[in-house]
């Protein structure tokens, strides 16, 4: 074995020593001289195959590289596949984490579809539309109603008993929609059946003590009693959803009504309210004799809707009683001891709803009041627009649905923050113009049918109407968006100035006082909502 053999193997000891040569001698090994090409093409050769590695790499852990968040999720899913801080170093990485960074980075950003969830917003579009056909059925009575109608203190008493109906009945349904959605339908039932008992017991004889001292009527009283009940039951009905047997409880009254307006010409009856004129003196319809026929089928419908109500709610028995704790904890049932349902807590929660009952409904009378004082308004305005927007009330709540569908889907199918905000401003956008032209639609049919009179101040009253109508949609989308306590002091600043401008500005007409703050609040509740809104968190 030469030197030079030696000199290749360095970790190799010589098999032997010459025998020439003497003991303490050494033998002289020459090193070799480096060779600084063949090094280069070494070093060469290995950035490459490194480079390739990282893009095989990248390859196979594409679907992880496309979805990740951050690069950290990425260095998770390296460390589960066995790379660590000194496997990436083979990849031309000091560690993993450079490693991740660099593979999330060559990476352009795939998120994975998340997984299809029903939206919990189904619209049931029949159903809708069918409470706005329910709204609007009762204005039958109320425009049949009309010659029992003689002065102020009758048309007054009306709406009074209208405004304490509406009140109660919102309070009412909150607290039912509340157990309802804990899943309890024992406590809604009894919830409800309270709520309608205290109506009764409350609300009538109030009713009634207030049309004794203001001189009301006989007739007029028992009107404005007659559709409280009506109300409080039909309130319960819809809660638990018995919208069809509430149809069939009002056709009654309904067809009798029908019958009575086709034998008379289609005229409607005479009468002081809403200024609505005088028709022509010798018809049927002028004498404001209505037969006693048509009262006795109202009784029947309202008889038939109080037994309804009872009957929804005749699971108002033995509660158990849910509980959510801490909000978010989850909810415990567990069972109630006797006492009382509704507690002092729960009244305070729905005062908020009661009161939004109450300003809804002084908006929507206040051009009513006003042309019971005299003040200009066009004669039947007032209740076309009312019953137009009452009917739209069905279609607004198939509106709201939808939207909250398209809500929960932007949720689930946007990955950032500004993209959300545009499409939720946009999907806003399209529900308001959807309630809007169909309240245009409505107004435009019942406004020639009840031969409106083709003025300016008649247009500026219906757009004030229609202008409030899409104030109320936007409120109803902030209420189910859990925003009632801000809609609560606009609503109430909207009111006071229309009162305010009616006693300090005579000259302006309740139309177009209407008009401007009916806008105003519009404007307000467009812009809050769209910026409220775009917000996850508002869709919790």
């Amino acid at each position: 074995m030469t030197a030079s053999t030696q000199s290749a193997l360095p970790d190799t000891a010589p098999d032997s020593v010459p025998a020439a040569t003497a003991p303490d001698s050494v033998p002289t090994v020459t090193a070799p001289d480096p060779v600084p090409d063949a090094a280069d093409d070494s070093a060469g050769d290995s950035a490459p195959a490194a480079q390739g590695d990282v893009e095989a790499l990248r390859e196979r852990m594409a679907d992880l590289c496309a979805s990740a968040v951050d690069p950290l999720e990425v260095t998770a899913g390296l460390e589960a596949e066995g790379i660590n801080d000194e496997a990436a170093q083979k990849y031309g990485h000091p560690d993993v984490f450079a490693l991740a960074e660099d593979l999330y980075a060559g990476t352009p950003r795939r998120p994975r579809p998340p997984p299809a969830s029903a939206a919990p917003w189904q619209a049931v579009p029949w159903r809708h539309l069918l409470r706005g056909v329910l709204f609007g059925m009762p204005g039958l009575c109320y425009i049949v109603g009309t010659p029992m109608l003689h002065g102020r203190a009758d048309n007054v008493l009306l709406v009074f008993s209208l405004l304490l109906s509406w009140m109660m009945s919102q309070g009412t349904a909150y607290l039912g929609y509340v157990w309802l959605g804990f899943g309890n339908k024992q406590a809604a039932s009894r919830v409800l059946r309270y709520g309608l008992t205290a109506g009764l017991l409350v609300v009538v004889p109030v009713t009634v003590a207030a049309g004794v001292a203001s001189g009301a009527g006989a007739r007029a009283i028992a009107l404005s009693a007659g559709l409280c009940g009506y109300l409080l039951a039909a309130t319960v009905a819809q809660v638990n959803g018995a919208e069809i047997r509430l149809f069939f409880a009002l056709l009654p009254g309904v067809g009798a009504v029908m019958i009575y307006l086709a034998g008379n010409g289609w005229t409607l009856p005479s009468g002081q309210l809403d200024g609505m004129p005088e028709v022509v003196p010798g018809t049927a319809a002028a004498s404001g004799a209505v037969p006693g026929t048509v009262w006795i089928a109202w009784a029947v419908s309202l008889a038939a809707t109080l037994a309804l109500a009872i009957a929804c709610t005749s699971e108002a028995g033995r509660v158990r009683r849910w509980r959510a704790k801490g909000g978010r904890a989850g909810v415990q049932d567990r069972r109630a001891t006797p006492g009382p349902v509704v507690t002092r807590r729960d009244v305070a929660a729905a005062l908020p709803f009661a009161l939004f009952g109450l300003l809804t409904g002084g908006l929507l009378t206040f051009t009513l009041l006003c042309a019971l004082s005299g003040r200009p308004v066009p004669p039947g305005t007032t209740t076309v627009a009312v019953l137009s927007l009452s009917l739209s009330m069905g279609v607004a709540e198939w509106i709201l649905y939808a939207y909250r569908r398209r809500i929960h889907r932007l949720l689930v199918t946007h990955t950032g923050m500004a993209g959300f905000a545009r499409s939720a401003r946009a999907a806003l956008a399209v529900a308001l113009a959807r309630y809007a032209a169909s309240a245009v639609v409505l107004v435009a049919v019942a406004a020639p049918l009840a031969r409106l009179p083709a003025t300016a101040m008649t247009a500026r009253t219906l757009g004030g109407f229609l202008a409030l109508g899409c104030a109320f949609f936007l409120s109803l989308v902030l209420q189910a968006c859990g925003r009632v306590h801000v809609v609560l002091p606009v609503y109430t600043c909207a009111l006071a100035a229309e009162v305010a401008a009616a006693l300090t500005v005579p000259h302006l007409t309740p139309g177009t006082v209407q008009l401007v703050v009916s806008g105003a609040l519009l404007v307000f509740l467009t812009t809050y909502a769209g910026r409220v809104l775009a917000r996850v968190t508002s869709h919790r």
